[in-house]
């Protein structure tokens, strides 16, 4: 199969998906360089790993599951938004709202996550407290599943039932313990967490192969 020659292959919405990357990748390293100069925080400790940057003998294991529970978001987030730019031009404008919802939202929990953002950074810093992050998210969610109902009851949506129902009881558990330690805490609650975003991750995943071999066929 003569492979094609990818200089004449882009598309003016290829190249909108590809140049949008490459910018917010130059925004992201100019705010880190501007905080570096206004408010004289170190660049390394922005560019490196955590572990790298803690100085003590931490060991390599510490926060592995919740390092690959953000790797997963990102697959899910990229799955959605590489859908989203090859078939911008399907003829079905619900489909590609979904796609582009479903990568923003993924995005938005990704950063939450990653940044412990409804943890530590809204409580402490911007005195909000993390239930009304929940709030939005339950928001959030309850608009997803009404605006595209009638593309999940045509996909596999026990992926997304069984997602949903992870993240419900990781959330009943963090809010039912809060502030108490049990030797099961944690195992259950991140443990249905991890679970959910890897359901969650299966569903994007699920839909994106739907809507290639259905483009494959016409």
């Amino acid at each position: 199969m003569r492979f094609p020659d990818l200089r004449k292959e882009y598309s003016i919405n290829a190249l909108r998906g590809e140049y949008f990357i490459v910018i917010c990748g130059i925004v992201l390293l100019l705010l880190c360089g501007s905080i570096t100069v206004f408010f004289d925080v170190p660049f390394n400790v922005m560019s490196r790993d955590p572990l790298a940057v803690i100085d003590t003998d931490l060991l390599p294991h510490i926060g592995m599951l919740s390092n690959i529970g953000a790797i997963l978001w990102s697959v899910g987030a990229g799955i959605s938004f590489f859908s989203y730019v090859v078939f911008y031009d399907i003829n079905e404008v619900t489909n590609r709202h979904f796609l582009l919802y479903s990568c923003l939202f993924t995005l938005l929990v990704l950063t939450d996550d990653l940044f412990m953002l409804h943890d530590i950074i809204l409580p402490q810093f911007f005195q909000i407290k993390e239930d009304y992050l929940y709030l939005l998210y339950l928001a959030l969610m309850g608009i997803y599943l009404f605006r595209f109902r009638s593309l999940h009851l045509k996909s596999k949506y026990i992926l997304l039932i069984l997602a949903i129902t992870c993240f419900a009881f990781s959330i009943f558990v963090d809010q039912q313990f809060q502030g108490r330690w049990h030797p099961a805490r944690h195992f259950v609650e991140d443990g249905f967490k991890f679970m959910g975003i890897a359901f969650w991750t299966s569903y994007l995943f699920n839909i994106s192969r739907t809507y290639a071999l259905r483009q494959k066929e016409i």
